[in-house]
């Protein structure tokens, strides 16, 4: 492995990744980067990545197709991006991350595509996406060379 490239907008979850895999993991990157934010104005290369694993940062932003045409343009030609977000709108959810600013951020309108099914604002506030939602975000995103394998807990 050439690099692997562990990014955050916190400066402390870089310096927790630093100090627990530096060792074992000498190819090991650590970069603040904000997925709504253009890659060049971070410094970020287009199309540098094999593979991009998104877990549970992509639903807190506001604008979905930006988000998710940025983690695009990471990727190589026949890149892989691995995506593990909510898929849900519970309770639950509402009241352990509701008082986050994150949870709050989104600013999506409805997309269009598929008509009358697909809404991009997430149901009742917060930033969980119904499953449809996610899939109808990256395939309006990803027109061209898009396949998906899809596992819903």
């Amino acid at each position: 492995m050439e690099e692997y490239c562990y990014t955050d907008l916190s400066k402390a979850f870089l310096l927790h990744a630093e100090k627990q895999y530096r060792a074992k993991a000498p190819y090991l990157k650590t970069q603040i980067f904000d997925v709504e934010r253009s890659l060049a104005e971070q410094g970020v290369e287009v199309g540098r990545y094999d593979v991009v694993i998104a877990t549970n940062v992509l639903h807190a932003t506001r604008e979905m197709r930006r988000t998710v045409g940025n983690t695009k343009a990471l990727l190589k030609a026949n890149g892989v991006v691995l995506i593990n977000e909510m898929s849900s709108n519970s309770l639950f959810l509402q009241l352990t991350f509701g008082l986050l600013e994150g949870w709050w951020l989104s600013e999506d309108v409805p997309c269009g595509f598929r008509a009358r099914r697909c809404w991009h604002r997430r149901p009742g506030g917060g930033c969980s996406r119904r499953r449809g939602s996610w899939t109808c975000a990256i395939r309006r995103r990803w027109r061209t060379g898009w396949a998906s394998r899809s596992w819903w807990a």
